[in-house]
């Protein structure tokens, strides 16, 4: 397993920013020039990689506009084609839950066609083209073959959007051969590092002086820093996994008041909300500023417009705003997951499933969530996993935050802000721990998988609540569904009189859930 290292270079004199970031614009063109060849669908399909297009250009002796010396174009090129594939892999995994919601609706036959084509960016790619890949190793009809070609032509065009193209000329590729690492003894018995890079020049290599030490080969990545006038160097380097020998499963529900909150009720990180406010409220006031000097700029001179635009919507500073918050923002959900490895020693931590999107309530709140960045805490939750030695799983979050743990009875008004208080049996609780009980109970359910649509996710708990009523000889409502809440002399719900005895019902004042292994 790999990990990327960050090595940081000295601060590089102007003479020689210039050269890197000439070179800089120059890959960025040369991509965008290949991005172009592999962002038609019908090249992306033909070709099973970089190599194909790469020998074609050669064989016909290519000479790129850039200028670019023949390793560096075929580098950008490469780039491009991995570019345009990571594209298409991350329109299959937001298709794939959009299928899981035809089980109901697809036959086994299309439900299985519509899979076979997503499994491969190819298939998917050759479908948009036009012509529709057919399976050999199953059967299905032909109406049932245009049924799921025609959907999933129609969700590609929603999803797609535009094609991927680089705007930001801030990095540069380089394998092992375009650059080679240099030490040198200083007097007072440090080593020093150096790496000479290939040039716009042949034989003319840029020498970038690095802080710190470390042995590192193949390829790297050259990323500017504008800020500080220097260079980051992302080394690919090898991942040492953990061994662990714990046996608990860790259910965590995330938030925004604090990055996680457990079953116990124990909160990690809990100034995170601070942090995320803080940092939100911030570029909120900034985008208005930066909205009323656009609004201005409209309506004024072109000199007065220039000058709007060079020094009040400039986007350097904002960018370096932005990266610090994500950054700080990372090390608190960093600190989180060590924070509950180092107190849990969990050998499994259960999730809601992080990289799923929803309407927020309010403005506030939507821009909360944006800078709290799922699809990172995704990333650093996966790879702690393996740095540290657990297992993560994710579930199906439907209704977990509004499912009484006790009762079983789900209901929107169970929940009011913090505080969880179940409108049939009375059931009061810390609102992220009851969803943190609950995850752990869709930990154990083989009745609701990840994919399971949520309206299907409701049925399947309003059934098991009306069953546990049944059993306890307690009668349902007319509709057979829902169970209305019950209030007292003082308006708030009252407790319920006959205990539910069920498979699925927890201790509310007790953290034992072994329970939950019958779901």
């Amino acid at each position: 397993m790999k990990r990327t290292i960050i090595r940081y270079s000295s601060t590089i004199n102007s003479g020689k920013w210039q050269k890197i970031c000439q070179l800089a614009r120059l890959y960025r063109d040369e991509k965008n020039t290949h991005l172009g060849y592999f962002n038609q669908d019908q090249n992306f399909a033909a070709d099973q990689g970089d190599r194909l297009h790469r020998d074609t250009l050669v064989a016909e002796s290519y000479v790129p506009d850039t200028h670019l010396q023949a390793r560096q174009w075929k580098t950008a090129l490469k780039a491009a084609y991995e570019t345009v594939d990571k594209n298409w892999c991350a329109l299959t995994v937001d298709i794939k839950p959009m299928i899981a919601k035809h089980k109901t609706i697809w036959t086994d036959a299309e439900m299985h066609y519509a899979y076979w084509l997503t499994y491969s960016c190819k298939r998917l790619a050759e479908l948009i083209d036009g012509k529709a890949p057919i399976p050999d190793k199953f059967n299905v009809t032909e109406p049932e073959r245009k049924r799921v070609q025609n959907y999933l032509r129609r969700v590609v065009r929603r999803k797609r959007g535009q094609r991927p193209v680089a705007k930001l000329a801030r990095s540069i590729e380089l394998d092992a051969d375009m650059y080679s690492v240099v030490e040198t003894k200083r007097s007072d018995g440090t080593v020093s590092q150096y790496i000479k890079m290939m040039g716009l020049v042949p034989r003319k290599q840029i020498v970038i002086p690095l802080t710190g030490y470390s042995n590192f080969t193949g390829n790297i990545k050259i990323v500017l820093d504008f800020s500080k006038q220097r260079v980051e160097i992302h080394i690919t380097g090898d991942l040492v996994i953990s061994e662990n020998k714990f046996e608990a499963v860790v259910p965590l529900d995330a938030g925004v008041s604090e990055v996680f909150v457990d079953e116990t009720g124990r909160a990690y990180e809990p100034t995170f909300g601070k942090t995320i406010k803080k940092a939100s409220d911030q570029l909120n006031k900034t985008m208005k500023a930066r909205n009323k000097s656009h609004a201005l700029m409209k309506h004024s001179s072109k000199h007065k417009a220039h000058r709007i635009a060079k020094f009040n919507l400039g986007k350097k500073k904002l960018r370096e705003h932005k990266r610090k918050a994500q950054g700080r923002i990372q090390q608190q959900v960093s600190l989180a997951i060590k924070q509950v490895v180092e107190e849990r020693k969990p050998s499994i931590i259960v999730t809601e499933r992080l990289d799923i999107r929803g309407k927020a309530k309010s403005k506030v709140m939507s821009r909360l969530v944006s800078y709290w960045m799922r699809g990172s805490l995704k990333e650093r939750m996966s790879f702690l996993a393996l740095a540290e030695g657990f297992c993560h799983q994710q579930v199906n979050p439907a209704y977990t935050s509004q499912m009484c743990p006790t009762c079983l009875f789900v209901h929107k008004d169970n929940r009011k802000g913090d505080i969880f208080q179940c409108l049939h049996c009375g059931h009061t609780d810390y609102a992220d721990r009851v969803a943190a009980i609950n995850l752990l109970a869709r930990y154990y359910d083989r009745d609701i998988t990840t994919f399971t649509p949520k309206e299907i996710v409701k049925s399947i708990l309003q059934s098991r609540f009306i069953a546990s009523l049944e059993k306890s000889g307690i009668g349902t409502s007319s509709s057979g569904l829902t169970v209305p809440g019950r209030t007292g002399k003082d308006g708030l719900p009252c407790q319920s009189e006959t205990p539910l005895s069920n498979p699925y019902i927890v201790n509310r004042h007790s953290t034992d859930l072994s329970c939950l292994s019958t779901f």
